[in-house]
């Protein structure tokens, strides 16, 4: 199981939305009685992120930048709202997926939070406790970059991303494909891991996701 980088409180409750009918009678209302209110029309979207089970539906996030909107099965909760260094959701069976513009990465010489190299991929594929995969070209939301697949060399939990909250962390046993997406500033990261036998059936769980993302420009 992969670890993530922040504690979370217990899930919020799942807000219902519903209406209740009274008073089915035969008889009319009486003359110049007020009129039975509408049915309430549950919200159509986009929400933003919360932590907790996330309804489907279509979701924006509110403080990282630029603005994404992306849709959303059953399968989803939130590990946090979206702050300015990542999105972040958890989906069944051990299936992580996070959206970020890393600007450090941890140092695996000093294990210290250092700048982000210019090129992440090649960052992954010479990190000596990751084994990496051939990079791949990828394209999503309108953005091209590349994608790489990565585990764990040695065994123990890895830091790989340093941020002011808590770093991200991948774990022996799973497995990470990370798209990185160019943008000016700092790229954007796109992160799908899953335990390594569920790894395939996790990015089938992701593809929808990716598919309806869209990136709002100048945002």
């Amino acid at each position: 199981m992969m670890s993530i980088r922040r504690s979370l409180c217990a899930a919020l409750p799942q807000a219902v939305i519903g209406v209740v009918l009274i008073g089915c009678g035969a008889a009319a209302p009486p003359t110049g009685a007020p009129a039975s209110p509408s049915p309430t029309v549950a919200p159509t979207g986009p929400f933003a992120l919360r932590a907790g089970t996330l309804a489907p539906g279509t979701y924006t996030t509110t403080a990282f930048q630029p603005t994404l909107t992306f849709t959303l099965d059953d399968s989803w909760r939130g590990l946090f709202p979206d702050d300015s260094d990542e999105v972040a959701l958890e989906g069944t069976d051990g299936v992580f997926f996070a959206m970020t513009r890393v600007t450090e990465v941890v140092d695996p010489a000093t294990w210290t939070p250092v700048a982000v190299p210019d090129d992440l991929v090649s960052w992954f594929t010479t990190h000596p406790s990751l084994t990496a995969d051939a990079p791949r070209s990828s394209s999503i939301g309108g953005l091209t970059g590349q994608w790489v697949d990565v585990t764990v060399t040695d065994g123990s939990e890895l830091e790989i991303f340093a941020y002011p909250s808590g770093n991200m962390r991948i774990a022996q046993g799973v497995k990470l494909r990370c798209h990185v997406l160019a943008m000016e500033g700092p790229d954007l990261t796109i992160v799908v891991g899953a335990p390594v036998k569920g790894f395939a059936t996790a990015l089938d769980m992701v593809q929808p996701v990716l598919d309806s993302l869209e990136i709002i420009p100048g945002s």
